[in-house]
């Protein structure tokens, strides 16, 4: 299970909440760090070729 995915859902979706009830959004723009991670089936398909 990917974590960070998760925790960034669920500051989205609390954020969702706050402008659905009209209340002032608490946090700004955050720049996310992205990180691609290969499956072990995809490394093995690239490493047959």
């Amino acid at each position: 299970m990917d974590l960070a995915s998760e925790a960034m859902g669920a500051i989205a979706m609390q954020r969702l909440i706050e402008r659905i009830r009209g209340e002032p959004s608490a946090g700004g723009h955050e720049t996310l760090v992205t990180q691609v991670i290969a499956r072990g089936s995809t490394r093995r398909r690239g490493e047959r070729s």
